[in-house]
């Protein structure tokens, strides 16, 4: 019958960029637990188990779109180097930021000078493509 939505699924999975480097797995760890549809997972490992049983296993390659989204320019922000305090920061670093609304978000150092700090408040793997391996391990259903 396979996994749809509302189901619990559990697998494991070795997520690849499209020149082989492994940037995440599931290997040697509890496998992940998430339910279909209920967007716990990124759209496009949620719509590949769909119709997996336990024991099947699945390559999928994923578009930004469903993945962390494409890279959006204005999601680069400049901002006084003051906002930073004393804490001395280096480009490719990525540090907490506290919004408005006291939401913490990762951002990474960019640029800075004397005068102000740029941030990319992108995801960092906004605008790649994500290869997964994915094996099912079990599937509750709903």
């Amino acid at each position: 019958m396979g996994a749809k939505e509302g189901d619990n699924v559990k697998l494991h999975y070795t997520a690849k960029f499209d020149n082989g480097i492994t940037f995440d797995t599931s290997e040697g760890q509890d496998p992940v637990e998430f339910k279909v549809g209920a967007n716990q997972i990124i759209e496009g490992v949620e719509e590949a188990v769909i119709g997996l049983d336990a024991g099947d296993k699945k390559v999928v390659s994923i578009e930004p779109e469903k993945g962390y989204g494409q890279h959006e320019d204005d999601l680069i922000r400049e901002a006084p180097k003051d906002i930073l305090g004393d804490q001395d920061v280096q480009n490719g670093e990525v540090i907490q930021l506290q919004t408005a609304e006291g939401e913490v978000i990762p951002a990474q150092v960019v640029d800075t000078n004397d005068e102000s700090v740029t941030f990319d408040l992108n995801h960092p793997l906004a605008g790649k493509i994500l290869n997964f391996e994915i094996e099912v391990i079990n599937v509750d259903a709903a």
